[in-house]
């Protein structure tokens, strides 16, 4: 070995390092990989050589980290934009998305709906909140609930009349919902008081506190229940009794709902 050159224990140990320190960073394993490899031709070449792939490695470095950089600036300002301004919104506006969750699928497959959560908007202090049913009613931050649905994707509907939610409406909607934070979720869909699931909670809401019925209600039985999802859900919740003359409200039946319009594509 010459006078500078190091090792080959020394580079190996070197090349590790470096490719777990390019993951730390969040680049692709293939990006990383691809860097820690570079730094192996040292072995084979003399200190000169040495330097200049160090040199690379250091503009490969700072170029994937500023490509980095920017993906994640550009995603940002993505979900900054899927987020309207405030004033467009209103209380008691009905927000809807395609939910992450473990249920979702079926939801979408027994609703041949695209949507398979929902809350209720209310300004707080200026600023507005979803809420809604999930583990226990709580309010979300609007920017929050938003990013939680798949791709950051939403729509927002309210009455085509709205001037029936009358300032006392208002008032009684919140009152309504007062009353219902804090309650768990409804994993068997139930109509009581006890739980609560997300379009549940609104229909409930609007027809307590405004005397507004946003649409028919519908049975289990109403529902596909053929697809493998929906069947594997029901065996979990219910085991083999399903009840089938349950009244029950789908984010899907809210969202076709007559007296709604949309405001937000």
């Amino acid at each position: 070995m010459t006078s500078g050159q190091l090792s080959k224990s020394a580079v190996l140990i070197y090349s590790v390092l470096f490719l777990l320190w390019c993951m730390s960073l969040g680049y692709c394993p293939e990006f990383a990989i691809l860097l820690a490899v570079s730094a192996l031709i040292p072995i084979w070449k003399g200190p000169r050589i040495y330097r200049l792939a160090g040199f690379i490695l250091l503009i490969s470095a700072i170029s994937g980290g500023i490509t980095e950089y920017n993906a994640i600036k550009a995603q940002a300002e993505r979900a900054r934009e899927i987020v309207p301004i405030n004033e467009k919104l209103q209380d008691a506006d009905i927000i809807f998305h395609t939910s992450r969750s473990a249920q979702s699928a079926a939801i979408k497959k027994a609703t041949h709906s695209p949507y398979t959560h929902m809350g209720i908007i209310f300004f707080d202090q200026s600023a507005p909140y979803v809420f809604e049913a999930v583990g226990p009613v709580k309010k979300t931050p609007l920017q929050e609930w938003v990013r939680r649905g798949i791709d950051g994707n939403y729509k927002v509907k309210r009455l085509k009349n709205p001037e029936r939610l009358t300032p006392d409406a208002i008032r009684s909607m919140r009152a309504v919902l007062n009353q219902e934070l804090g309650k768990p979720y409804d994993f068997t869909f139930e109509w009581s008081d006890d739980r609560q699931y997300c379009s549940e909670l609104v229909w409930k809401i609007y027809q307590r506190g405004a005397g507004i019925e946003l649409c028919p209600l519908r049975k289990f039985r109403e529902f596909d229940l053929t697809s493998p999802e929906v069947k594997l859900k029901i065996r979990e919740r219910f085991g083999d009794e399903l009840p089938l003359e349950e009244p029950v409200v789908s984010p899907g039946d809210v969202y076709n709902s007559e007296i709604l319009v949309r405001v937000r594509s």
